[in-house]
């Protein structure tokens, strides 16, 4: 469907949640709400925008940005989310990419609403007694468009081709994520503890990968929120409650099955709020750390959100 009103493309779908789409407080996870949003996106590119056509020109989007956002709302194994995803044909040039040339992309931006499930761990299929329609969960990729078999200075697309013509190429709703907006520490956050790039790298394999032949982006939000935990946990917080509120990850450069990363990452607190920045970098061909950051990865949390059930309470 085609937003007569802007030429958006917007679609609306739903999936059923899993056992593995939960935590234990049958909240939905940042992990699964981007797992969930992968698939809807790209089925609605499919659908909506001749993407074999663009291929066979040697035309690809890749991943720039994704920002994730979940609510703390209990949901019941089984129950229904419904997903609106609006695609927008849009510049990026302002923000962080922006030096002044006009360089194509696409914006999509999902909305995930749900009922609420009642939040005890026996009853965990049941919907809450009262309850409407409620936002649970939102995502936001920023897909450039690229030629990336092209000559360097010939990569990026100032024109859109023909099988996106019919859009009108719009500003982005928020300038383009950085390095440093992510890495940015609100005033009063004072760091917990820290995990320094020179320690053991990671090792990327064949099972972090996709069919993009690159690690899948959600294998480095999984790792951030692993790494989160780690480093909490090391600064002496009680985890039983963390509960990972909005996460943002830019990518510059992607990583292939058996590459290696040094993460370089930091968790902060403030009060009862938490902050995790890092970055993943590569290896140059002498061995040495990169400088810069391959990825840029930013978490924000909450401590002791319990459930309202003594048994896990402390």
């Amino acid at each position: 469907m085609t937003s007569a009103a802007d030429q958006t493309l917007e679609a609306r779908t739903a999936f059923t949640l899993s056992f593995a789409d939960l935590d234990a407080q049958l909240r939905l996870k940042i992990r699964s709400t981007l797992r969930a949003c992968f698939p809807i996106m790209y089925a609605e590119f499919a659908r909506q925008i001749d993407v074999g056509s663009m291929r066979r020109k040697g035309i690809a989007s890749v991943i720039t940005s994704v920002e994730l956002e979940r609510s703390l709302m209990p949901l019941p194994v089984g129950g229904t989310v419904d997903v609106h995803t609006s695609i927008r044909l849009a510049d990026f040039a302002a923000g962080a990419l922006g030096d002044g040339r006009r360089r194509l992309g696409f914006e999509v931006q999902l909305e995930l609403r749900a009922l609420p499930g009642t939040g005890d761990p026996l009853r965990y299929r049941d919907l809450a007694p009262s309850g409407e329609s409620t936002v649970c969960g939102k995502s936001t990729f920023l897909l450039a468009l690229l030629r990336p078999s092209a000559p360097l200075a010939e990569r990026l697309l100032a024109d859109a081709p023909p099988e996106v013509a019919h859009l009108p190429v719009r500003p982005l709703t928020r300038p383009h994520p950085s390095a440093e907006s992510l890495a940015k520490v609100p005033d009063g956050f004072a760091e917990c503890a820290r995990r320094e790039r020179a320690a053991a790298p990671r090792v990327w394999g064949l099972h972090n990968s996709d069919v993009n032949q690159n690690v899948f982006t959600g294998d480095y939000v999984e790792a951030l929120e692993d790494t989160f935990s780690e480093l909490l946990a090391l600064g002496g917080q009680d985890l039983v409650g963390h509960q990972i509120e909005r996460a943002g990850v830019i990518f510059r450069k992607p990583f292939a099955p058996g590459s290696r990363a040094a993460l370089d990452a930091t968790a902060f607190r403030s009060a009862d709020r938490t902050l995790l920045a890092a970055g993943f970098h590569g290896f140059d061909q002498e061995g040495a750390v990169e400088a810069r950051p391959s990825i840029v990865g930013r978490l924000e949390g909450r401590l002791g959100v319990l459930r309202e059930d003594p048994r896990f309470a402390r």
